[in-house]
């Protein structure tokens, strides 16, 4: 829709407490109105992660 930039866009600040699991609470609120997330940026430390990677492999990498 020309003209339509922005239209629907609703920004959130999300907080991810000590311990919590930060994809959790991301697929957590892409379901409160099943509507399609974006992440633009987040910043503060990580403890542990886990990166996989969506091929025939299905590897995955971990890091603490």
């Amino acid at each position: 829709m020309p003209g339509s930039a922005g239209v629907g866009f609703t920004p959130h600040i999300v907080h991810v407490a000590i311990g919590e699991d930060i994809s959790a609470k991301v697929i957590a609120l892409s379901q409160v109105r099943a509507r399609a997330l974006c992440v633009l940026s987040g910043f503060g430390s990580v403890s542990a992660v886990t990166l996989g990677q969506p091929s025939s492999s299905g590897g995955t990498v971990q890091y603490e």
